[in-house]
């Protein structure tokens, strides 16, 4: 079986990418496949006409015909994969397509931005944003009815996408997040220390990921015992290039200092896998703290840090339902709810035991349900069906 990967792809620095090294990986390994990545402007997304034109030229000139089907990851801000799809059903309408949905039902929060307008004044931009919710969202159903097999992350998300596109649904599939680390790896021992030093929070910086949230809760617990005092922080994460991430992080300086938590809070930024690797390897917790959102996709920091064994605080999110269980693989606190963090932080502190043995559960967890062999052994009968049955929609 020969399959076109069309993905963000590493160096690029984001979710989506990592996912799609490691399930190209999984893939590779475990079942007798080719897969291969497609490099048009690779990680670059399509911001002019000139450039939309000339990406659907190149996808008419390469040579499809020679694959069985062709595999897609789509996040919420990945246009230039979409624009593929789209040009690919246009060219070769008989290839069969797969799309993972990494944001679902959401496809894509900006589907018209190859029209340019991204410099231009307020009021032009607002032109182009008008498209996206009118002719983008009429693009958007049109494209995804096209497609042979959607797959989503969540159950919750699958339950989405069937109800946004009508989709039927033996064609909309939700297959596990699958893990960064391969089953040897899953398999090597965890060491929890007695003390706590290490609290981590990784995701992007915005607020949408409550790490204000996350600060409060840890000013309440270093003021409630002074051995806390050692404890320290880490944000771990990218910083999005716009105006309200670049509002968000001011305030959250400002709030650090006004907390009083400065010399506790450790801003990474940025950090490349293998220290992301490191980092959790030696974090105590790891809390994330996300606000609830109008997506179901699943969280592969989640995913990560659970792998690694390491016990986890989550807010009470939709799309962490599924991989978390209160008390048993992890501990659970109300959206928002800054008090009952702290709360729960502070219990994990406090219980070595109850750390460790969420720690094992949530590991073995992973090891049932996100292996690569796990994963695979879906992806496999997911393709072999695709190539026996009829499953791309009518192209009218």
């Amino acid at each position: 079986m020969k399959i076109l990967y069309i993905a963000p792809y590493p160096p690029l620095k984001s979710g989506v990418a990592d996912y799609s090294y490691y399930f190209k990986k999984a893939i590779e390994k475990n079942l007798n496949i080719q897969m291969d990545i497609l490099d048009i402007y690779q990680n670059e997304n399509i911001y002019t006409l000139r450039k939309f034109s000339s990406l659907g030229k190149k996808v008419k000139s390469l040579n499809i015909e020679s694959y069985d089907l062709a595999h897609f990851e789509i996040g919420n801000g990945q246009n230039r994969e979409f624009y593929i799809l789209y040009f690919i059903q246009k060219f070769f309408p008989n290839l069969k397509t797969i799309v993972t949905l990494h944001d679902p039902p959401q496809v894509l929060t900006a589907p018209m931005k190859f029209i340019g307008l991204e410099n231009r004044f307020r009021i032009i931009r607002g032109i182009r944003k008008l498209f996206d919710i009118t002719i983008g969202r009429y693009w958007i159903e049109k494209v995804m009815k096209k497609v042979g097999i959607i797959i989503t992350l969540t159950e919750k998300g699958r339950e989405e996408v069937i109800k946004k596109f009508s989709r039927d649904p033996s064609k909309t599939i939700y297959v596990p997040l699958l893990t960064h680390l391969n089953s040897l790896e899953l398999s090597n021992s965890v060491v929890y220390k007695d003390k706590v030093e290490k609290i981590v929070f990784f995701g992007y910086f915005g607020s949408k990921k409550g790490i204000d949230i996350l600060l409060k809760a840890f000013a309440i617990l270093l003021k409630s015992n002074v051995e806390y005092r050692n404890i320290k922080l880490y944000i771990t994460g990218g910083l999005p290039v716009n105006s309200k991430a670049d509002s968000f992080y001011k305030y959250v300086t400002r709030l650090i200092e006004q907390l009083g938590i400065k010399d506790s809070v450790i801003f990474t930024g940025w950090i490349p896998e293998n220290e992301k690797e490191q980092l959790l390897k030696e974090a105590d917790i790891v809390v994330l703290p996300y606000r609830k959102q109008a997506t179901f996709g699943a969280s592969a920091v989640l995913i990560q840090a659970m792998s690694y064994g390491v016990p986890i605080i989550i807010s009470n999110t939709k799309s962490f339902s599924s991989e978390v269980e209160d008390g048993k693989t992890g501990l659970i606190f109300e959206d928002g709810n800054v008090k009952m963090l702290a709360d729960k932080i502070k219990l994990m502190i406090e219980n070595k035991e109850l750390r460790q043995q969420l720690g094992k559960n949530a590991r073995e967890h992973i090891f049932k349900e996100h292996s690569w062999e796990y994963v695979a052994s879906k992806m496999s009968k997911i393709y072999k069906k695709m190539l026996e049955e009829n499953f791309n929609e009518n192209n009218d």
